[in-house]
């Protein structure tokens, strides 16, 4: 009997390491999550410092939307970390979130440009959901780009809907 206790007592012990190695890690990985966000929206940060210095307006799109690509990364990063899933992206919270830094950094463009979001409540994967991001970030850059040329002001609307089954 004792040393059924003895191993049981053990046991427990190896139990109780575990999970602290186990939360060790999930620190050490948060760390490391928030470590690259922080190192993307840095990246940006210097990218968009660079956009005043240039007289070209070419140029300045160019460096605006490479800041917009790299926010786009960085926005699914920081959706996926403080999400409960840890592997799900929440599109409709994401894409609103990624709308709302273009616009940002697109403030000074001489149109004024609405957004209009309707989108169902939708979960990806990380990968999918980050290559999502990528497609509406190019979609709204060429409409900045090209889609206003002549009018003063613009609508984009994005719509992301289930099709009844398990398609976006």
């Amino acid at each position: 009997l004792s040393a059924h206790a003895a191993l049981s007592i053990e046991k427990a012990k190896e139990v109780d390491e575990l999970k602290n190695t186990i939360k060790d890690k999930e620190v050490r990985l948060k760390e490391i999550h928030r470590g690259f966000e922080n190192s993307l929206s840095a990246l940006n940060a210097l990218v968009q410092l660079q956009v005043p210095l240039l007289t070209d307006e070419n140029a300045k799109f160019l460096m605006k939307s490479t800041g917009s690509r790299i926010e786009t990364i960085a926005h699914a990063h920081e959706v996926l970390f403080n999400s409960e899933d840890n592997e799900l992206i929440d599109v409709g919270f994401y894409l609103g979130h990624l709308t709302s830094t273009i616009v940002e950094i697109f403030g000074d463009f001489d149109k004024d440009i609405s957004y209009n979001l309707d989108i169902d409540k939708i979960e990806l994967k990380a990968s999918t959901a980050l290559t999502v991001g990528l497609i509406i970030n190019e979609v709204i850059l060429n409409m900045y780009r090209e889609a206003f040329i002549g009018y003063d002001k613009g609508k984009i609307s994005i719509a992301v809907k289930k099709d009844g089954g398990d398609k976006v």
